[in-house]
């Protein structure tokens, strides 16, 4: 959405799998993507490099806390959909939250901070679809410690991680195996 109001255009490069371009929940209306200047409607909508779980609203820098929440969950791609439709079946909304990182490079931190705020009392993990060495997690484990530290958390060890196990190739080759371990990623990620 950002390039389209540019005068100056530069090559777009989309990383995403295909699957997600007819999914039900990633499909935004066409009034989104219009620039004109007398539709109010477009004055909240831009480009979102943090999008908070679907429970909370508040955007405020420091939000309100969400103290029941027990486990949260950063991640980035379409392994939230799948995760987030079996966290929905099993009703754990109110216990595992989830924050999809839109924009990884140049790194939120001023969003992530916030998000950290509001989950004072919650494991904060990574989760990914890709094997450990191949996805975001070596990118943003040091950044999402910082911010930790810069709250005055204490960071003993890596961030947590959620995930295939490092692998020195991106698929397994046999259909039945990578639906078996990416199975064994979702019910690890909603394990209490």
């Amino acid at each position: 959405r950002r390039q389209v109001p540019r005068e100056s255009r530069k090559p777009l490069i989309v990383m995403s799998p295909k699957n997600l371009l007819k999914h039900p929940h990633c499909k935004d209306s066409l009034d989104n993507f219009d620039d004109d200047a007398e539709n109010d409607r477009l004055a909240q909508i831009r480009f979102k490099r943090v999008i908070m779980d679907p429970a909370v609203t508040d955007r405020a820098p420091t939000p309100a806390p969400e103290t029941a929440v027990e486990k949260v969950y950063f991640c980035s791609g379409q392994i939230y959909y799948k995760v987030d439709a079996k966290r929905q079946e099993l009703e754990l909304q109110d216990k595992i939250h989830m924050v999809r990182i839109e924009q990884i490079s140049p790194f939120p931190y001023d969003l992530v901070l916030r998000e950290l705020r509001r989950y004072p009392n919650a494991e904060v993990l990574w989760l990914q679809e890709e094997p450990k060495n191949m996805g975001a997690y070596s990118y943003v484990m040091p950044r999402i410690e910082t911010c930790m530290r810069a709250l005055g958390a204490t960071v003993v060890g890596a961030l947590p991680y959620v995930g295939r196990k490092s692998s020195a190739v991106p698929a397994t080759g046999f259909a039945c195996l990578h639906k078996e371990e990416e199975a064994n990623v979702i019910a690890e990620a909603l394990r209490l």
